[in-house]
């Protein structure tokens, strides 16, 4: 939940209602306004501002007013032309759509860039390094997503197991020993299989990297290290889910190369030799592939 959200739908009082709504109404001024500023106009004092931080889960204003900005410039910034959950109209030719395609291909890969950070990729590689295993948890179309990635790692042999048997997700979780570690995807953070999965693993002392939409989510309290896809689709009113997918596909190859950089000549080399041995019958007459 975004904070915008959580200070619509929180249980407040009056007077903490009348300081969230000055906020919400005054977010190109908020960097400057201090509790004592925002207690002057509302005609309520520096201690109910405060109060309200504690109450949305803060450590105090700066903490909030933080996450606040952080999430109203991510909202700002990318789809300004072109909408993400219904980016063609059934009046759009066929080289239209394939145009708009492109689009919410190309925002979506700036969109996630602009929420990875360093320490975090870097803690997710860390992670990924000190693993003898990877196990990645997920359903629906980000199965096939994971299984790329499973793909591309055991071509530089690090071995990745995704489970991809509906019911026998905890039974996996509850296998896992402390040398291994978790990648969990989910967009909303909420799935119950998933939170389930997630409490397993944090019970028996296992990493785990959540991929999910930014705001808070249950998911995401589990997380040793959280990594944010793009968030910009509804949960329903879509004709696809063409941005979680091409964010999660990103995210992933983003951690697949970090990766292979740790050890790169070896990794290069290896997987050429390999790929020349055991692919030996491909073949091509075009300039452009053939070597």
């Amino acid at each position: 939940m975004l904070l915008i959200n959580k200070m619509e739908n929180a249980n407040l009082t009056r007077i903490e209602e009348d300081i969230a709504q000055y906020i919400i109404e005054h977010q190109e001024e908020l960097e400057k306004l201090s509790t004592r500023a925002i207690a002057k106009a509302t005609y309520t004092s520096s201690s109910a501002v405060i109060r309200l931080a504690h109450k949305l889960g803060f450590e105090g204003y700066n903490d909030l007013k933080k996450q606040y900005l952080e999430e109203q410039s991510y909202l700002n910034s990318h789809f300004q032309n072109i909408d993400a959950n219904i980016p063609f109209s059934q009046d759009n030719n066929m080289m239209s759509v394939a145009g708009a395609i492109k689009e919410v291909m190309i925002e979506s890969a700036n969109d996630t860039l602009s929420l990875i950070h360093h320490d975090s990729l870097q803690q997710a590689i860390k992670i990924l390094h000190k693993s003898n295993h990877i196990y990645v948890f997920g359903f629906g179309a980000y199965v096939p997503l994971a299984t790329s990635f499973q793909m591309k790692m055991s071509r530089i042999k690090k071995h990745v197991v995704v489970q991809s048997f509906v019911g026998e997700e905890k039974y996996q979780a509850d296998m896992l020993n402390q040398d291994d570690c978790a990648i969990i995807i989910s967009y909303s953070g909420e799935n119950s299989s998933l939170i389930s999965v997630a409490s397993l693993l944090k019970e028996n002392n296992i990493p785990i990297i959540v991929i999910t939409s930014i705001g808070e989510n249950s998911l995401s309290s589990y997380a040793m290290c959280l990594l944010y896809m793009s968030t910009r689709e509804k949960l329903f009113s879509k004709i696809a889910n063409y941005t979680a997918e091409y964010s999660v596909t990103l995210i992933l190859d983003i951690l697949y190369s970090c990766y292979f950089r740790l050890n790169y000549q070896n990794n290069l080399d290896y997987k050429i030799k390999h790929s020349k041995k055991v692919e030996s019958t491909h073949f091509s007459s075009n300039e452009i592939i053939m070597e």
